[in-house]
């Protein structure tokens, strides 16, 4: 009767193990669907495939290209009461690769590396009346939440510099070079803050808020780059353009 009750246990723990293993992505995409659409609701999810551990899904955000994520999680890590994950988001003009660590009340992405190429940008930048050339380098990009908001934010991304076109209905079209920029990431108050400069004077300061909304301050530096003039009275390190917008739902 004992052997028959352990072999029975050992027979469920593999079966469940097998279910667990292999379910397909999908089922549990289904259940974290509407969570994660509150968050981003411009995110929409076009196919998920493979299993709970190992498996990729399409991902369509605004009208940016479509982005394919893929997830290795190592199963090892739930001994440790925490999920391992390598993740890479990569498609048309863009790429990205990191480690993920999920624990109760805790995650942390690290290691980002990645790139975006000008043209990625110009999708959103060209009805504003602005491309660029170049891509932009992403690097050693580290966060730590306790999966409500950010509680740390570091890394670094850098642009070789390149062309800016300008087309507007007064001006017409005008074409400027840029020098190299560097921008810093880093955590402001409660802000998520990326930083721009050149030869460590900002150019652009861009505050990611708990809210969800994004700022997006300009300095009379860049146009003093560009050889553009900027209203009279205003000292380089002056904001002379600011605009905001909503990318985010609050989670706090």
């Amino acid at each position: 009767m004992r052997r028959i009750l352990v072999f029975g246990l050992i027979a469920f723990v593999t079966f469940c193990s097998f279910v667990v293993i292999f379910a397909p992505a999908s089922l549990v995409w289904r259940a974290a669907e509407k969570e994660v659409i509150q968050n981003v609701p411009d995110l929409h999810t076009l196919r998920v495939g493979g299993t709970v551990w190992s498996g990729e899904a399409e991902l369509a955000y605004r009208q940016f290209p479509t982005s394919t994520l893929n997830w290795a999680i190592a199963p090892m890590s739930l001994f440790k009461a925490r999920l391992d994950n390598q993740l890479s988001l990569n498609g048309e003009g863009h790429e990205f690769n990191a480690g993920v660590q999920i624990a109760e009340q805790f995650g942390q992405l690290t290691s980002l590396q990645g790139f975006v190429d000008a043209e990625y940008i110009n999708r959103v930048s060209q009805p504003r009346g602005l491309t660029f050339s170049g891509r932009v380098d992403i690097q050693n990009m580290a966060i730590t939440s306790d999966l409500r908001w950010v509680q740390a934010a570091t890394g670094r991304i850098y642009w070789p510099g390149g062309k800016i076109i300008s087309r507007t209905r007064v001006a017409g079209t005008r074409v400027f070079d840029l020098p190299a920029l560097t921008g810093d990431i880093s955590l402001k108050g409660d802000d998520i803050n990326l930083n721009l400069h050149h030869n460590s004077n900002t150019v652009v300061d861009i505050f990611l808020k708990p809210d969800g909304w994004v700022r997006v301050d300009v300095k009379a530096r860049l146009f003093d780059l560009t050889n553009l003039p900027w209203p009279g009275g205003s000292s380089l390190d002056d904001n002379v353009l600011e605009f905001e917008e909503k990318l985010l739902r609050s989670n706090r």
